[in-house]
């Protein structure tokens, strides 16, 4: 599946292993819209996230679906299957480069979360990435102010938008234990964790 938008558009991208996807990830996601003024945001699933090789992660075709199974009600999201389509690790400036071709001409607004943007020197050309889109650091939940190094291959946005305490590592484990996931997770995604059994080893 291609992502799909008009040109000319603002366009939030929001990468990442989704392992599962949460209602955190769509509160960022439509906060951001709001904060922006994006025209929509495209969620893009990894199929192999190189930073999270050391760990294992449930079926790439299952995280894909629950990101269906979360944004397929929500006609300003949508997904972006590109890193499904292609083989070898999940590198977000390749990524960047084939939604350029499939959204010609859309401003491409990259957002990423305060935490991640200390490893952004560990990406694969990361000078190329803040050339090529605008980079959103979205602020840590608890912290009074984004602490921005200088120290970056490029100029960024900041937003300290409305965060909760979630994480999918969280949620994994609270199945794992036995124990409810409910509102934390779309309905349509709990269903799915528990008819197939994820993270229960």
């Amino acid at each position: 599946m291609k992502a799909e938008a008009p040109q000319g558009k603002k366009t939030g991208i929001l990468g990442g292993t989704f392992d599962p996807i949460h209602i955190g990830h769509l509160l960022v996601a439509r906060d951001a819209m709001d904060a922006l003024g994006l025209d929509r945001v495209v969620f893009v699933p990894a199929a192999a996230p190189p930073h999270k090789a050391d760990r294992p992660t449930a079926p790439a075709a299952s995280r894909l679906a629950m990101v269906h199974l979360a944004v397929r009600d929500d006609p300003d999201f949508s997904i972006s299957e590109v890193e499904f389509r292609r083989s070898g690790p999940s590198f977000s400036i390749d990524t960047i480069g084939e939604l350029e071709r499939e959204l010609p001409g859309n401003d491409l607004y990259f957002l990423i979360g305060e935490d991640n943007l200390g490893e952004i020197w560990s990406w694969k050309e990361p000078e190329a990435l803040f050339r090529r889109c605008r980079v959103v650091v979205i602020g840590r939940l608890g912290s009074d102010r984004l602490t921005i190094s200088p120290d970056l291959p490029g100029p960024v946005t900041t937003l300290d938008i409305q965060r909760i305490r979630l994480s999918s590592s969280e949620i994994r484990e609270k199945v794992k234990e036995g124990r409810s996931i409910r509102y934390l997770v779309p309905p349509e995604v709990e269903r799915y964790i528990y008819e197939h059994r994820l993270y229960r080893e």
